[in-house]
C-alpha cells in the first residue's frame, strides 16, 4: 500500500495505468480506496486506464465515489448475451469487428460486498478496442452498446487512432457500464442528398445515429419534429433510453410512443424541459435556435464547460430575431462553428429544422465536443 502510493504521488502524468496479463476470459482489478483518493488529489483530470488483452477500460479518478474501494471488470459477456448479440448482428446485417465485452466498475458496500456504479457525475469513460488495421473500415464502423432488457444495439460515440504498429484503437465514449462492441455497417439511400449534408449524413448513419425512411429515402429535406431531434441528439451522446419514465415525463408523451424512452432520457439527462405546464409538444417542429439550446446543453454533458458572448452574432442582419433564451446557446454554436448562417449575413433562428440540418448540426457537435473523429 504505502509503495504504491509513493509512487503516486512521485507521478508527473495524469495517467495511471494498470497493465493486466494472462489469459482468461475475464479480469477483475481491485483499487484501494486510498489509491483513489490519492490519484484523485494529484490532478483533476487524473485518469485509471486498466489494459488487458486488446482492451482498455479508462475511467476519471473524479468519476469514482469518495472513500470506496473499487473493482474494475473487463471480460466476456455471459453466454447468453453473446449469444443474442449475435443474433442481433444477424438479423440487422452488421459484421462483427471486434467481440463484445463486458466493462463495469463496482463499489464495495458497508456489507463487504461489490456492486455496481451507476452514477459517474459529469464524466466519460472510455471502453477501448485495439484491432488491425486490416480488420477494421473505420467509415463503416459503429461503436455499439448492448441493451439486456430490449435485445437491442444502440450507438456509442467513437473515436478511432492509428498506431505506428499497424493497428487502430478504438475508444467508445459513454458514461456507464455495459456489454460494449464493435461492428461494420452498410449504409445506401435510394434518393440524393445535398452536396453540403452528404458526408455527415452517411457518418451518421455509419455510426446507427440516423436512419433511412420507408423505401431507404433519407428524405433530407423532411421537417423534423421535436420528438425526432431529441431521440438522434440521445443517440448521438450514446445516452440510453429510459423506459421506465417514458409515460411520466410529459403529459403529452404517452409511454407507448416511438420517442418516449429518448425522450424520457434526455429529461434527465438536462437536455430539454419541454414547454410549460408539464407538455413536450413532441410533434411540434424545431426551430433553428431550439435545436441550438438542446446542442449547447448536448455539449455541457459531454465535458464542454464554453462561456460565450451575443457579440459572436454581430455579423446577423437578424440577429435580433433570436429569442432571448436562445441568445447564449445560439451564440456559442455559432462560435464553435457548429451553426453557420443561411448565408452570410442572415441566420434565420427562426427558420424550422430539417432531417439534413439536424444530421449535419449533431455531427458537428460531436465533433466539437471531441466525440467523433
Amino acid at each position: 500500500m504505502d509503495a504504491a502510493l509513493k509512487e503516486i504521488a512521485s507521478s508527473t502524468s495524469r495517467e495511471f495505468p494498470i497493465l493486466v496479463t494472462g489469459e482468461g476470459k475475464q479480469i477483475e482489478v481491485s483499487a484501494a480506496k486510498e489509491w483513489i483518493a490519492a490519484i484523485a488529489a494529484k490532478d483533476k483530470d487524473a485518469v485509471i486506464i486498466v489494459r488487458w488483452q486488446g482492451s482498455a477500460f479508462s475511467i476519471p479518478a473524479a468519476a469514482l465515489p469518495a472513500g470506496t474501494d473499487i473493482r474494475i471488470v473487463i471480460g466476456a459477456p455471459e453466454p447468453g448475451v453473446t449469444d443474442a448479440w449475435t443474433k442481433l448482428l444477424q438479423e440487422e446485417g452488421f459484421i462483427p469487428v471486434a467481440a463484445p465485452l463486458t466493462f463495469k466498475v463496482e463499489g464495495k458496500n458497508t456489507t463487504g460486498a461489490y456492486g455496481e456504479i451507476t452514477d459517474f457525475g459529469n464524466n466519460l469513460l472510455s471502453h477501448t478496442f485495439i484491432v488491425k488495421g486490416s480488420d477494421i473500415h473505420k467509415a463503416q464502423t459503429a461503436g455499439v452498446v448492448y441493451l439486456p432488457e430490449t435485445g437491442e444495439l444502440r450507438p456509442v460515440p467513437v473515436l478511432f487512432t492509428d498506431n505506428a504498429d499497424g493497428t487502430v484503437t478504438v475508444d467508445l465514449k459513454r458514461k456507464g457500464n455495459s456489454v460494449y462492441g464493435l461492428v461494420e455497417t452498410t449504409v445506401s439511400f435510394t434518393d440524393s442528398l445535398a452536396a453540403w449534408a452528404q458526408q455527415d449524413a452517411w457518418q451518421a448513419a455509419a455510426k446507427l445515429i440516423v436512419t433511412s425512411d420507408a423505401g431507404g429515402k433519407f428524405d433530407g429535406a423532411r421537417e423534423l419534429n421535436r420528438a425526432e431531434v431529441t431521440s438522434l441528439i440521445v443517440r448521438a451522446l450514446g445516452i440510453l433510453p429510459d423506459r421506465s419514465a417514458a409515460g411520466t415525463a410529459f403529459k403529452d408523451v404517452a409511454a407507448e410512443s416511438a420517442y418516449a424512452a429518448d425522450i424520457a432520457a434526455a429529461k434527465e439527462a438536462g437536455l430539454i424541459n419541454g414547454r410549460g405546464s408539464g407538455l413536450f409538444h413532441p410533434t411540434a417542429s424545431v426551430t433553428r435556435e431550439e435545436a441550438a439550446v438542446i446542442l449547447a446543453k448536448a455539449l455541457a454533458y459531454a465535458g464542454i464547460s464554453a462561456r460565450t458572448d451575443s457579440n459572436a452574432l454581430n455579423r446577423f442582419t437578424d440577429r435580433n430575431k433570436v429569442s432571448g433564451y436562445a441568445v447564449s446557446s445560439v451564440a456559442l454554436l455559432v462560435e464553435r462553428g457548429i451553426m453557420n448562417g443561411v448565408s452570410a449575413s442572415r441566420l434565420a433562428p427562426q427558420a424550422t429544422v430539417t432531417k439534413e440540418q439536424a444530421t449535419v448540426l449533431i455531427m458537428k457537435t460531436l465533433r466539437s465536443a471531441g466525440l467523433s473523429d
